[in-house]
């Protein structure tokens, strides 16, 4: 319950611009100057700040070093690794409520995380710096979900609003090609959804990516108490990365949701802090 409570902040307090209704604008304030930790589309129609794989890309397509954003990331995951992503990204909190739906789920082999990276690479780091162009924000289904069916559907044609598009015509009169296949993509992933968990998460999520580059020498660690550790599996059961926790307690893959602390042979410890269980019993291992 805790958790779920951060995932409702993490995903209202980005996305709090209700002046929206009235303005028929995004806002363009100066919070928008700002990233949030989180995966979050800066095109919402409520979003309040920027998202940092947007803002990655836009450094890239300008040809420029993001100091700044890098420094920021970099202390997010020296300090806690991914538990951005079990605690208050709203996307991870979709998939979360669609893995509910009650039909079996299957688990995705370790290996193919490593996707992530080559997401982040190749689409949001190489073809944007060669094209100049925001490519992984136009395939991006957490965008078509927050941000392009909500414009499509309300279509506004405030005289305001308009003079933001190009040509100044409203909505519905640019959806070409692009915006259907970023719904097929979408389409996709909600598919996925319903037989496996978290698969945006495990497969593609160029923050993720980011931040699980720190799991294994973030402040915030998990540890295993290897010897009273019988791998009963429960936490294989509860984890929605499909990781056996006693085996590799700060994988790559782990989002560090934290569910597999239900069991008490494994812990939440800090490198700087009082171990909760022995240095001898702390099983570091990690792909």
């Amino acid at each position: 319950m805790k958790r779920r409570i951060f995932q409702i902040i993490g995903t209202i307090l980005p996305n709090s611009y209700f002046q929206v209704i009235a303005t028929k604008t995004i806002y363009r304030g100066q919070l928008k100057g700002i990233c949030a930790p989180l995966f979050n589309c800066y095109a919402c129609p409520l979003a309040t700040v920027s998202c940092p794989i947007g803002t990655l890309q836009h450094f890239m397509a300008i040809s420029k070093i993001p100091y700044y954003l890098i420094g920021y990331l970099g202390l997010i995951g020296l300090a806690v690794g991914r538990m951005a992503c079990g605690w208050i990204c709203p996307f991870g909190f979709f998939q979360d409520l669609m893995a509910k739906i009650k039909i079996k789920k299957f688990r995705l082999p370790s290996y193919l995380g490593y996707l992530r990276y080559v997401i982040l690479a190749v689409l949001v780091i190489i073809i944007p710096f060669l094209t100049h162009v925001h490519w992984f924000s136009k395939l991006c289904p957490w965008g078509a979900l927050e941000a392009s069916i909500p414009w499509g559907l309300w279509n506004p044609t405030d005289p305001g609003f308009l003079s933001l598009t190009p040509e100044n015509k409203p909505i519905r009169d640019l959806v070409g090609g692009s915006y259907y296949l970023k719904l097929g993509i979408l389409a996709g992933f909600l598919g996925l959804m319903l037989f496996f968990k978290r698969p945006f998460c495990f497969l593609v999520c160029p923050l993720g990516a980011i931040y699980s580059l720190f799991n294994k020498i973030s402040i915030i660690r998990l540890g295993v108490d290897t010897e009273a550790c019988d791998k009963c599996n429960k936490c294989l059961r509860r984890c929605p990365s499909g990781i056996k926790v006693y085996e590799n307690p700060n994988s790559h893959n782990c989002i560090r949701c934290l569910e597999c602390t239900k069991c008490d042979k494994v812990k939440l410890y800090s490198i700087f802090g009082k171990q909760p269980i022995t240095r001898d019993h702390i099983a570091e291992t990690g792909d």
